[in-house]
């Protein structure tokens, strides 16, 4: 099983690649101030190698916020280093802790 999702994974970075994008987890929130909804999408994306989700390199983490101000192709973009290894195993751990307690 793990190979073949490997041979998968590869096939969809080869692809991204021969577009001159990079595969990023990423999470969009979308939401309809007038009706007060909203959608979550989490998963593998491809993204322009040069843009700003697709150039971040190692545990750097980033936010990126289109609004009514920040429109599409401009938008606001909070960039820095995330918890590193040792916060997010740390984070992991307490989660897993908190999930096993009675």
């Amino acid at each position: 099983l793990v190979r073949v999702q490997d041979a998968q994974l590869s096939e969809k970075v080869a692809a991204a690649a021969a577009q001159g994008k990079v595969l990023r987890y990423a999470a969009d929130v979308r939401v309809d101030h007038a009706t007060g909804s909203g959608q979550l999408v989490v998963g593998l994306k491809a993204v322009s190698a040069d843009s700003p989700l697709g150039s971040l390199q190692g545990t750097d983490n980033l936010v990126e916020m289109t609004t009514d101000v920040y429109r599409e192709g401009a938008p606001l973009v909070l960039r820095g280093a995330g918890a590193g290894v040792g916060g997010t195993a740390a984070g992991v751990l307490a989660d897993m802790v908190e999930l096993a307690a009675p």
